[in-house]
């Protein structure tokens, strides 16, 4: 899966390499929004591949809301994209915290989440941040919660990208998730945040994240949040990264199976706004009026501000007034003389 937002991964390449690497189905998990989503789509299906659109989303941390978790919300369906917009939407109006974006239990313990499936979010998760803080029976009742709110829709997501002491860490990790998944008898996936395509991009990548972060190469204080092996992995990279948990692969496949979700494109879709019985009448009346004005004072409108003379037009015209009645009350609110002095002086 490949986020655009803090990777150096354009859309094309990234969906050319799927093809090259003859995969059937593809993801694009943005961070807090799904604006690539029309666009990798169109890319995907032109060559044949099934695209998964979803998004990386910010959960609310009650208890430390400098530290949120994380989870991956997947399209299932046509419902599922429209309550992922919908979570999305809530999380940017109702519940930014110092700019950032976040959903809360609430929401996503809801009907909101008929349509998705979720992914734990693996060490950025916040079931995985408590196990990290060794709280396991704290993460196991969270985890619970998810199980029960998402039923058969929720997977324990594992990764394998870090390197060197990070990559003992995850690997102890996946191991307690992995227990907790057998316990439960929950289905564990394997999936791989790809930042870049090519492994020789990881030094671009790194100068990317220090010119968004304000800080320099070789300062040796600076967080190294990614790692060298998160490019585009093929297939059999990724079989063999977890050749000791298969059934993490064959879920992923599941997964793609299940993800059904399409734009359908090229279409026009109108919004459903109820009319008050007889208003059209009224309407008609009211459009015909601010036309007449529209004609009345063609000589004296700026167009820069053509569109709040027009609006200004139809509140007026609703209220019933005639065509002189709209043009002198413009004239009392906007000065139609005053427009005429500066077009004056500027001739």
């Amino acid at each position: 899966m490949a986020g655009i937002q803090n990777g150096i991964v354009r859309l094309k390449d990234y969906v050319n390499r799927a093809s090259e690497k003859k995969l059937t189905t593809l993801a694009i998990t943005d961070l807090s929004n799904v604006f690539a989503a029309v666009k990798f789509f169109k890319l995907a299906t032109s060559q044949g591949i099934k695209p998964i659109i979803g998004a990386d989303l910010y959960v609310e941390n009650e208890k430390n809301r400098d530290k949120p978790g994380r989870i991956l919300l997947l399209c299932q369906s046509h419902d599922g994209y429209l309550n992922l917009s919908k979570l999305i939407t809530k999380a940017y109006t109702e519940n930014q915290y110092r700019e950032r974006p976040e959903i809360k239990y609430e929401w996503l313990f809801s009907n909101l989440n008929e349509g998705l499936i979720c992914l734990s979010g693996f060490d950025h998760g916040d079931t995985s941040q408590l196990l990290l803080d060794q709280k396991k029976d704290e993460a196991v009742e969270l985890i619970k919660k998810y199980a029960d709110a998402f039923n058969d829709r929720f997977f324990i997501e594992l990764q394998r990208y870090q390197v060197g002491k990070q990559r003992e860490e995850h690997e102890d990790l996946i191991l307690q998730l992995a227990q907790i998944a057998f316990e439960l008898n929950l289905p564990v996936v394997a999936t791989h945040p790809i930042q870049f395509i090519e492994p020789d991009d990881f030094q671009a990548h790194e100068a990317k994240t220090c010119i968004a972060d304000g800080y320099v190469l070789a300062d040796q204080r600076r967080p190294k949040v990614f790692s060298p092996e998160q490019y585009f992995k093929s297939q059999e990279e990724m079989l063999e990264l977890f050749q000791d948990i298969p059934s993490a692969i064959t879920n992923s496949i599941e997964i793609g199976k299940r993800c059904n979700f399409e734009f359908k494109l090229g279409e026009v879709y109108l919004p459903d706004f109820p009319i008050p019985d007889g208003s059209t009448k009224i309407g008609e009346e009211a459009t015909e009026t601010v036309m007449a004005a529209k004609d009345g004072a063609k000589d004296k409108i700026v167009y820069e501000t053509a569109d709040l003379w027009f609006h200004s037009m139809v509140l007026l015209a609703q209220q019933g007034l005639s065509p002189q009645d709209v043009l002198e009350e413009l004239d009392r609110r906007f000065g139609l003389s005053g427009h005429d002095e500066k077009a004056s002086r500027k001739d």
